[in-house]
């Protein structure tokens, strides 16, 4: 018996039209792209209704962490890792002035 395709997957909201069907992992992919993922409407069958994609733990689970690291080295503009080291370096004195 084969599975009936109007049913495998799940549907996302883009605007006022529903898009899908689609793979979760597809969903999640598409999810990474948006500002506010988690304001998404999702939909599946068994749902009652949609839902936002921060309210389905299989789905906001997923994009409330990053993606799997591919290993690449991360290109950085070469003042970034100087002003971070700075920056770091003046919050713990302003702790540090706190504490006393």
């Amino acid at each position: 018996m084969t599975k009936d395709k109007r049913f495998d997957g799940w549907f996302y909201a883009e605007g006022q039209n529903p898009v899908g069907p689609v793979k979760c992992e597809t969903l999640v992919a598409l999810l990474r792209y948006v500002s506010e993922p988690g304001k998404v409407k999702v939909w599946r069958t068994g749902f009652p209704d949609w839902q936002d994609a921060k309210d389905v733990p299989e789905i906001f689970d997923q994009i409330s962490r990053p993606p799997p690291f591919s290993g690449r080295r991360l290109e950085r503009p070469p003042g970034l890792v100087g002003d971070a080291q700075l920056s770091e370096k003046k919050t713990k004195q302003g702790v540090a002035r706190k504490i006393r």
